[in-house]
């Protein structure tokens, strides 16, 4: 187990990095054999909580708020709501690499989800895993404003179960800001999109690699429902569905800025749909296996 003091100065900067001001913190492992879910524990990483959900409810009785989450800890959720970030400033902070990372799996129902409805919470460098139940109806559902997730990775699908939606915004989840993050599937068929944008404003993915089979109209990111101030930027969006014609789709009266993205679809020449956009350039795309070079929109 790390120091505590090596602990901190890893959290501490890793929330520069973000811009997201530190503080005093709860420590969560499932792995420890000293963990449980009680009063009195979590201060110290030594004697861990069990769950980040009842983390998140410690987190306003002892001020604290930070949740650090060591490696190898695994959460299932197997009912809506399983982890809920209800208490708003909230920051969990993963760590370790790869599959190291804390984890997040989803069984039992398709229900099952990871909620954030209170305002100023963050999610760093945690692996979401929504496949070890079928159709799961949406990952990650945002209604809390100024949500933060950065560093994290998103499985949708495998051969055996797909994922329906990853990320799913609904009425308040303004200011929604998803960067760095990694959401992918494998080819089999099942998940709709990776982000459906259902409501929300100022809303920002950048910087994130989306690459899965959605469906062949809605593409990586699907924005259902009139936003103004949607910015998609620096991102990587491939639908891998066979004839797919979209990687992105904006309701007819959002405002979008879609610029200096790639787009990878496999049929057609307008990988875009967003009729009210006000900037959709400097964006390439392909529209075929094997093709190295991209035609500039």
């Amino acid at each position: 187990m790390p120091s505590l003091l090596r602990i901190q100065n890893v959290v501490e900067s890793m929330l520069a990095k973000h811009g997201i001001a530190g503080g005093d913190c709860l420590f969560v492992s499932s792995t420890h054999a000293n963990a449980s879910d009680a009063a009195g524990k979590g201060l110290q990483p030594e004697a861990p909580l069990s769950t980040v959900d009842y983390a998140i409810g410690r987190a306003a009785i002892e001020n604290v708020s930070c949740i650090v989450v060591m490696p190898r800890h695994t959460e299932t959720l197997t009912a809506a709501g399983s982890v809920t970030m209800d208490v708003a400033n909230v920051k969990i902070v993963g760590i370790g690499t790869g599959r190291d990372r804390p984890t997040f799996n989803y069984t039992t129902a398709a229900a099952a989800s990871f909620n954030v409805t209170a305002a100023n919470c963050a999610v760093l460098n945690c692996v979401f895993t929504p496949i070890g139940v079928d159709a799961v109806t949406a990952a990650v559902n945002v209604s809390g404003s100024d949500f933060y997730m950065a560093g994290c990775e998103m499985e949708l699908a495998d051969a055996t179960n797909q994922a329906t939606l990853g990320i799913l915004t609904a009425s308040g989840a303004d200011r929604m800001f998803i960067n760095d993050c990694w959401i992918h599937g494998s080819a089999n068929a099942g998940t709709a999109t990776a982000i459906r944008i259902a409501a929300g404003k100022d809303i920002r993915v950048i910087n994130t690699h989306i690459n899965g089979n959605f469906t062949t109209s809605l593409g990586a990111i699907d924005n259902s429902a009139a936003v103004t101030g949607l910015v998609v930027k620096r991102c990587v969006l491939s639908n891998n569905t066979a004839s797919s014609t979209k990687a992105i789709v904006c309701h007819g009266s959002t405002t979008a800025d879609l610029s200096d993205n790639i787009y990878r679809i496999l049929s057609g020449t307008a990988p875009v749909t967003c009729a009210a956009g006000y900037g959709a350039g400097r964006s390439y795309y392909t529209a075929a296996v094997g093709v190295t070079a991209g035609t500039l929109i």
